[in-house]
């Protein structure tokens, strides 16, 4: 019984320490958040609305899986992707390699 307790009270310092740890730092957290995953500042609006999402237990990783599955992050990573796409395309559907036009031109 009193092992327990001891995890209860251990599981809720984490907690309280994790809530704190957001409240003080969130902005910098969002602002980490958008230069890890967007390679850009947060603007205005969207730091804004992650804070305040952060502050009302939305969750880092709820902010992760947003700014990961945005329009903007897909788009950077299929501009950095598109040569391994058409190599993989071209290996898969015809059987070869692709032509170095055929790489420049997509």
């Amino acid at each position: 019984m009193e092992k327990k307790r001891e995890n209860y009270g251990s599981e809720f310092k984490a907690k309280v320490f994790q809530k704190a740890f957001i409240r003080i730092f969130t902005k910098q957290l969002v602002r980490e958040a958008y230069h890890g995953i967007l390679q850009r500042e947060a603007d205005v609006q969207g730091l804004a609305s992650y804070t305040d999402a952060l502050k009302q237990n939305f969750g880092f990783g709820a902010l992760l899986r947003d700014l990961s599955e945005s329009d903007e992050h897909w788009q950077k990573t299929l501009e950095v992707r598109a040569p391994e796409l058409v190599r993989a395309l071209y290996r898969g559907l015809l059987d070869r390699e692709p032509e170095p036009e055929a790489l420049q031109g997509y």
